[in-house]
């Protein structure tokens, strides 16, 4: 809490309080108008809101004694208050209560510089008063003054955003207010890194075509050995040479230096070695060898004949070789480093590639197409527009109403209250890949990243953008490429330390070859073949310094689990965590939920019974269903609620009200209390669920009533009950056989007998509806379970892990999942609505679709190979470069200099990354592995099966729904 600004809250002696109440009666701007008007009399009235759509009245007071008077004023006026004033608790630390947003003020002269100097210092006592005497619902101001960028934390029932953008813009009246970092993390960073390198690639390549042209072309021509020589005054320290030393100068500091400091840094801060180190070493050896040679040759030289036509022709072929192994070491020290800067380009275009992927899942011109939206505010509920404006998408608060027409991208979650036109169609590409165009309806919920291609309509904004499906995984995406090169854990960390150790053996057979060669130098053990005896050592230890690649050993296998996150993605398959390629070798068992996983979420209610023996009508049922399952995430709520939109039932409109906090969520249903408008707001006491939480709750049901849900029950369907006061109020029926996902019985079969996991289900629906939907798929009863509540699946997955050594795959989708999901060897979401599923899940299947789970596996199996590849690569290349770097074949004439030994580096490197990415060519064949895609009469082959599986019990679930209606 930022007591300041709680202390500035105050005007004077006169602090603000803000309340709401509930109304009925308001329909129009007429309404509201009235409402205003007559209640401008009060002085201490500061503003006054009204919500037509949900009849709420917000009001900012000083004095709270009014209260009570303006309530019994409204009631004058022929409004009905249903629930009275409350007081909004403004500093509440809950997040649902409070909402940050970032206002950035882009300045365009100096006197605005002066002004925002003035507003954004410490104090900002001017803005912070204007700001609370205009807005009672802001809680905090941050600000950056040198960035010009203002947070506010506010409470959106008090306060809007659009509002606060609004009048910070009247206040910077030469600036534009904008950037929001909501929007900005859908962008990409800019190309000026990758500018910065094309420049250095640049340089490099003019370097080594000036070393080329000087160390390996010209001297081949006779013309130039006399220019080489020239000027003999000079003795070793010729025109030539002085020119090798100035361009192997700008290399060394141009493109040593970062890894010079880098190398000394890593030491000293952290005791690390890597590539760069060894690069370093290999070129300061070569640098210190040239200036050895430089003052070497030099000193020997200084009593020659200094003229040209006094040198014999042995004396100038002596001096020529001495400026060639001194211009050959400048080579060496300069080449590798321009050769290394080359290859590190080229493996980062490959590596770029790779999450440019991350790119065409989320395509920047595609998101942003639309980050301005209409706000409307309606005039009466049949959402005629009464004042519109049009604001950026960040500053939408929750619960708005917003204009969507086509074409329009979506940035936010929202449900459709409103169908303008005659047709609305919408695709959702981005998170689900649905291609294909989908009508929506009144009721319909939209995912942020849906595009409205048709029509025109009234939305309500679910969740603001950054707690939107597509910001949650966008973000989620992003921290899973940031681990895809983390090493903190299992073979990746293993390598990490094999890498270190890596190096510092490299330094020491470098030392030791160095040492080898100097010492068969001295006792002439071999003939050494080199004009310089000395510089075959130093260039045999450069050489095995700067041709080991641990660079191969740390790419093999980051590269691929980069290439595979995307490849997933691309898939609709979220793997937020590198540590699944390392766990999913160690699945056993596979754990799926039944509603929502196993099988689609019901689009219809099948059968709908009134047992309210005419206390309620069929609209007053469904209203109350409404409030109760407005917010509950599940696909049995969500289906009820649209049910209900669908019925005509608004909430806005409604004979009913929840009472506040009385809402309760249990394994077998949900207890609240709804007050009743028309009878004095008297209070019902609603369950929703099935027939255990009915039984716990000692309300009594008939024998008669409970046989024939049984029934109904044993033939696979589901029956939701409801219940008012202790009474049972209706039953919803739903034929689950209608709702198999066609696909489920197929995919477990691969992968109880291809893969050889054992299959569990686990659910909150009856035993007897988990042990049809068990028999039809397949699975042996032991490992059927129904009636289980989070906790229960939870205790479960222990039980497999620790009595039987089994690791779990959970397979869910609902709250009730997220303890299993955690609890889990790896844990596997198909609800990515959820952001609590976002955060307990490892991996996430987008668009619902049991098929991924067998790709999943396939995925990791061929990531695996790859792995596996570039590893044997890594190893076998260093296996083979180091003993021919050393000297180990000059016997057989096979030796590599430094120049060649870059080069091998460098293009090892290359070839691991570049192997990686052709596993983007990985495409999963249903076919291959006997899961061929499922058409229409199939599927309704497989659901006559599963209807067809007890005949008889078919035919008395028909008479049980009968009975039911007769009820």
């Amino acid at each position: 809490m930022n007591n300041n600004l709680k202390q500035d809250i105050e005007l004077g002696e006169k602090k603000v309080y803000v309340y709401e109440a509930q109304l009925q009666g308001i329909h129009c701007t007429g309404c509201r108008n009235k409402i205003v008007q007559n209640l401008t009399d009060y002085l201490s009235i500061q503003s006054i809101s009204v919500n037509i759509i949900s009849e709420k009245v917000l009001i900012n007071v000083t004095n709270q004694g009014d209260i009570q008077d303006i309530s019994n004023k409204i009631r004058s006026l022929g409004f009905k208050v249903i629930s009275e004033f409350e007081e909004i608790q403004l500093f509440s630390q809950s997040k649902n209560s409070n909402r940050k947003v970032y206002f950035k003020i882009n300045l365009n002269n100096k006197k605005d510089g002066q002004q925002i100097d003035e507003l954004l210092q410490t104090s900002n006592e001017d803005l912070k008063q204007k700001l609370k005497q205009k807005f009672s619902g802001i809680t905090e101001i941050n600000e950056q003054s040198d960035k010009g960028i203002i947070c506010i934390q506010y409470n959106p029932k008090a306060t809007k955003a659009a509002d606060i953008h609004d009048f910070l813009q009247q206040q910077f009246l030469n600036s534009n207010i904008d950037s929001n970092p909501y929007i900005e993390s859908f962008k990409k960073p800019k190309s000026h890194y990758q500018a910065t390198k094309m420049r250095d690639v640049l340089i490099a390549f003019i370097i080594m075509v000036c070393f080329t042209l000087f160390t390996m072309v010209l001297p081949h021509f006779e013309f130039f050995q006399e220019i080489a020589l020239f000027p003999y005054s000079m003795n070793i320290m010729t025109i030539y040479v002085i020119i090798m030393i100035i361009l192997t100068s700008f290399t060394m500091y141009y493109f040593g230096k970062r890894i010079f400091l880098n190398t000394i840094t890593n030491y000293r801060k952290y005791h690390a070695m890597n590539m760069e180190t060894l690069v370093s070493i290999g070129c300061f050896s070569s640098l210190l060898l040239t200036v050895f040679l430089l003052l070497t040759y030099f000193f020997e030289d200084y009593n020659e004949v200094l003229g040209s036509n006094q040198l014999t022709d042995q004396q100038k072929h002596s001096r020529s070789m001495k400026i060639s192994e001194i211009v050959h070491m400048m080579e060496s020290a300069s080449l590798i480093l321009a050769i290394i800067t080359l290859g590190k380009y080229q493996e980062g275009k490959v590596k770029k590639s790779i999450l440019d992927m991350t790119d065409k899942l989320f395509p920047e011109d595609q998101l942003l197409k639309n980050t301005q939206v209409t706000i409307i505010e309606p005039k009466n509920k049949k959402f005629d527009i009464d004042n519109q404006r049009t604001v950026d998408v960040s500053y939408v608060d929750k619960d708005e109403f917003i204009k969507l027409k086509a074409p329009f991208r979506l940035l936010n979650d929202v449900t459709i209250v409103q169908i303008i036109s005659s047709n609305i169609k919408a695709t959702d590409q981005i998170l689900y890949g649905q291609n294909d165009p989908f009508v929506v309806q009144k009721g319909s919920i939209l995912r942020s990243g849906a595009e409205i291609i048709e029509g025109e309509a009234i939305a309500q904004i679910n969740h603001t953008i950054e707690d939107s499906l597509l910001y949650q995984t966008s973000k989620q995406l992003n921290l899973a490429q940031s681990n895809s090169e983390s090493s903190e854990s299992g073979i990746s960390a293993l390598l990490k330390k094999l890498s270190e150790i890596f190096v510092k053996t490299i330094i020491i057979i470098a030392t030791f070859t160095l040492i080898a060669w100097s010492l068969i130098a001295i006792f002439d053990i071999y003939q050494i073949p080199s004009s310089c005896v000395w510089c075959f050592p130093v260039e045999r230890f450069i050489s095995v310094l700067v041709a080991s690649c641990p660079c191969a050993l740390g790419l093999a296998i980051p590269s691929v689990i980069a290439t595979s996150l995307n490849l997933a993605m691309k898939n609709s398959i979220l793997i937020k965590k590198n540590t699944v390629f390392e766990k999913i070798g160690k699945i056993k068992a596979i754990v799926f939920d039944k509603t929502g996983t196993l099988f689609t979420k019901a689009n219809k209610v099948d059968e709908f019974c009134n047992l309210s023996d005419n206390q309620f009508t069929d609209s007053q049922i469904w209203q109350m269903i409404q409030h109760v399952e407005k917010d509950v995430n599940h696909p049995l709520a969500e289906l009820l609620y649209k049910e209900a939109v669908q019925r005509d039932c608004s909430t806005f409109k409604s004979d009913f009200q929840l009472l506040a906090n009385s809402f309760k969520q249990f394994k077998n249903g949900i207890e609240c209390t709804l007050l009743q408008i028309k009878k004095s707001n008297k209070q019902i006491k609603v369950l929703i669920g099935n027939l255990n939480l009915i039984r716990e709750n000692n309300i009594d049901v008939s024998s008669q009533l409970i046989e024939q849900i049984q029934n109904v029950q044993e033939n696979g369907s589901t029956v939701i009950i409801m219940s008012t006061n202790q009474n049972i109020c209706c039953t919803i029926t739903l034929h689950n056989t209608n709702n198999l996902r066609p696909e489920a019985k197929q995919v477990i079969d691969y992968l109880t007998k291809q893969l050889k996991k054992e299959v569990f289900i686990l659910s909150g629906d009856s035993k007897q509806t988990v042990n049809q939907v068990g028999r039809h798929l397949g699975i042996k009863k032991e490992n059927l379970y129904g009636e289980c509540d989070s906790q229960m699946k939870k205790d479960l997955l222990i039980s497999l892990r620790q009595n039987y050594k089994k690791e779990v795959m959970m397979v869910g989708d609902g709250l009730n999942d997220i303890l299993s999901l955690e609890e889990a060897c790896l844990g596997v979401s198909i609800n990515a609505k959820s952001e609590l599923n976002l955060m307990a899940s490892d991996i996430v299947i987008l668009d619902e679709n049991l098929w991924k789970i067998v790709y999943i596996f396939n995925l990791v199996k061929r990531s695996k190979i790859f792995i596996y590849i570039n590893l044997f690569w890594a190893f076998s290349y260093n296996f083979f470069m180091i003993p021919l770097a050393a000297g180990c074949f000059c016997q057989y004439g096979l030796k590599v200099s430094p120049l060649i030994s870059t080069i091998a580096m460098s293009t090892s490197s290359i070839l691991v990354v570049l192997f990686s990415s052709f596993l983007r060519c990985f495409e999963f064949n249903y076919r291959s592995v006997g899961l061929e895609n499922i058409n229409n009469n199939e599927y309704q082959s497989i659901t006559n099966s599963f209807n067809k599986l007890d005949t008889s019990k078919s035919q008395d679930e028909k008479q049980v729904i009968i009975n039911m209606s007769n009820l």
